[in-house]
């Protein structure tokens, strides 16, 4: 039986509206199905208050996995944000004592040459001092 009216996407099979009814029609069989059962309906509420507990206490046991795993990951990441930061304070500080060690040294530099050249100035003034002199 072939149910195409012209054109593939008229075709029934691959149009949602009726392979969704389809799905819908096969679920609400099935439902219909496991509701006239030959059971009672106290039976069948209990196999489903069961099955709706044991999946409840099955997720709910995942979620505390979840979070546990969540805080496992959140204290590595911790101690690794932690870890880095001491590293980089470590290595601010070996560069800020570089940086204080060869601004002493320029400073020192600094001193030596100015006394050099006051020493130097001295000198000078001392010479055009004696070479002035008036005896």
């Amino acid at each position: 039986m072939n149910f195409t009216f012209g054109t593939k996407r008229d075709n029934l099979i691959e149009n949602p509206e009726f392979a969704s009814g389809i799905v819908t029609g096969v679920l609400i069989g099935l439902a219909v199905g496991i509701l006239i059962a030959p059971r009672s309906g106290k039976d069948l509420r209990n196999k489903i208050a069961g099955a709706v507990s044991k999946k409840s206490d099955e997720l709910s046991d995942k979620w505390d996995d979840v979070k546990s795993e969540a805080k496992k990951e959140l204290n590595a990441v911790k101690t690794n944000v932690s870890d880095s930061a001491e590293k980089a304070a470590d290595k601010l500080d070996k560069y800020g004592n570089k940086v204080a060690d060869k601004a002493d040294d320029l400073a020192n530099k600094a001193d030596n040459k100015a006394e050099e050249l006051a020493d130097g100035t001295k000198s000078t003034i001392d010479k055009a001092r004696d070479a002035f002199k008036v005896n």
